[in-house]
């Protein structure tokens, strides 16, 4: 699934839900602050969030769920630019508000990104450190918990920014169930700034887990078909991605003896873009040349593109592999709505 068509997808349901997160071009409604794109739902509304933490009803297959919202709460602080939180030192608490009516047999996944990068965190309930938590929830479908966390990135005097991605019934996989929802399939962001008065000690991580046994990252020079309809202005504001897995866009990837998987990300378009690209393997990061993201700045008349393989004899069982680019300086007034925080679509990778 190309990025168009997730942004598409999200704008379609939104619409249908009678929310205005996306406008008329597919860019954020109103004005164009942080405030608005950075929405977070309050402690004392936490089943009623704002637009770009919310999705409608769906029904797929066996499962059927409601208004899914999830979010920050707790104090938050307001400048010019929008809504933020203070890092004091230490471990931060976010008070964190989650409701997934029809999902409380699996849980939803909690992923957490500091600038970019993916951020280990705990709970209230699950004191160890770990990329992502899956939430219980209870009967009407809705869980109240904390992220607890050192941010694995910056300095007294930073403002940086934090955002959340829900992943649905994170152990799903084909055949189980039939649900069409799952994992970033079902996915939408929420997110706020951090303003840092101290600068954090040295931060808790897991282990390093499944490796890319080969990575490249370069720049390429975009040919003419590639830019084709895109508007001078366009490429100033808007970024185009691609991310397939073995040449598909989508689906199910049975591997058989195939000694290796094979990912390749592709984006191009405004220049003052920077992101982390995080590649996920049952929604733990892939570490890329030692590290669980690579930074990404996309160049004027130029694509980035990412080649990773991952060897098949770490993956030791079936599963799924995603990827979340999130964006590490986002500016209002320079960029579109595709330069967002944006998941690829879901591979499901089987041996059979």
């Amino acid at each position: 699934m190309t990025k168009r068509i997730w942004v598409l997808t999200l704008c379609l349901l939104l619409t249908f839900s009678g929310l205005t997160a996306c406008g008329k071009s597919g860019e954020p409604e109103a004005e164009s602050t942080l405030d608005n794109i950075f929405t977070t739902p309050t402690t004392e509304a936490a089943s009623a969030p704002t637009a770009a933490t919310t999705v409608p009803p769906v029904s797929s297959g066996e499962i059927t769920i409601g208004n899914l919202s999830h979010g920050i709460g707790g104090e938050k602080l307001t400048d010019e630019t929008g809504t933020y939180r203070l890092y004091e030192g230490g471990e931060i608490h976010l008070p964190y508000n989650i409701s997934a009516p029809g999902l409380q047999k699996y849980g939803v996944g909690i992923l957490l990104f500091v600038d970019g990068h993916p951020q280990p965190y705990k709970t209230t309930f699950r004191d160890t450190y770990a990329y992502m938590h899956t939430f219980d929830l209870d009967f009407k479908g809705n869980a109240a918990d904390e992220l607890i966390f050192t941010p694995v990135v910056g300095k007294a005097g930073d403002m940086l920014e934090i955002y959340t991605l829900n992943i649905n019934y994170p152990d799903y996989f084909p055949g189980e169930t039939d649900f069409g929802f799952a994992h970033t399939n079902g996915s939408v962001a929420a997110g706020t700034r951090l303003l840092y008065e101290e600068t954090p000690g040295t931060a808790v991580s897991p282990e390093e887990g499944t490796q890319a046994s080969f990575f490249t990252k370069e720049s390429i020079d975009l040919t003419s078909s590639e830019i084709y309809g895109w508007s001078a202005e366009k490429l100033q504001s808007e970024v185009e991605w691609n991310f397939t897995l073995k040449g598909q866009e989508y689906g199910t990837l049975e591997i058989g003896s195939l000694e290796e998987v094979e990912a390749c990300f592709e984006i191009f378009g405004n220049p003052l873009m920077d992101f982390g690209l995080v590649v996920y393997w049952n929604n733990e990061p892939v570490w890329m040349d030692g590290s669980p993201m690579t930074e990404i700045h996309t160049e004027n008349g130029k694509k980035t593109v990412v080649n990773l393989r991952i060897s098949t004899k770490s993956l030791e069982a079936d599963g799924a592999l995603y990827a979340v680019l999130v964006p590490r300086n986002y500016r209002t007034s320079e960029a579109g709505a595709s330069c967002f925080i944006q998941p690829t679509a879901t591979f499901y990778i089987s041996r059979n």
